[in-house]
């Protein structure tokens, strides 16, 4: 994926941090809503659903976390699904990802799948969209106000 000249190669990283130095967990929930909110760019309205299902179970997995390898386990049946993965299916399986590495208090891990998550989403044609980085930075204060 190219990232625009200048910006730093996982810049959600910062934003991650502060909600994580806030309340563990905490960024999970700002990622997985940022992640579901462009699940209506998908024109396949099948897809959609799927993949909101795949959220719906991701709340119950983070709610009453199961075993590290069933988390992981279903991040690679996300990852594979289809044979022609989209940005929100790879969106959805970093976020599995991530709570695995939540679950092993794999901190490094746990933060830099959330990033990939909302990189992967942000792109668009291998170049980060400005609307998307802005809707993040805006889903960010307005989590950030409510505190």
């Amino acid at each position: 994926m190219a990232i625009e000249q200048g910006t730093p190669p996982l810049w959600p990283l910062f934003v991650i941090r502060q909600l994580e130095s806030d309340s563990r967990g905490k960024a999970m929930e700002l990622v997985k809503q940022f992640v579901e909110s462009c699940f209506h760019t998908l024109d396949d309205q099948h897809a959609m659903s799927i993949r909101q299902t795949w959220i719906r179970e991701l709340r119950e997995f983070t709610q009453k976390p199961p075993p590290f390898d069933e988390i992981i386990q279903r991040s690679r049946d996300v990852w594979y699904h289809t044979g022609d993965r989209d940005r929100t299916q790879t969106a959805v399986a970093r976020l599995f990802e991530a709570l695995a590495a939540f679950v092993r208090n794999e901190q490094v891990g746990y933060c830099k799948a959330l990033a990939v998550a909302v990189i992967v989403v942000a792109s668009r044609d291998d170049k980060l969209s400005p609307m998307a980085v802005r809707q993040f930075a805006e889903m960010y204060q307005s989590l950030e106000e409510a505190l």
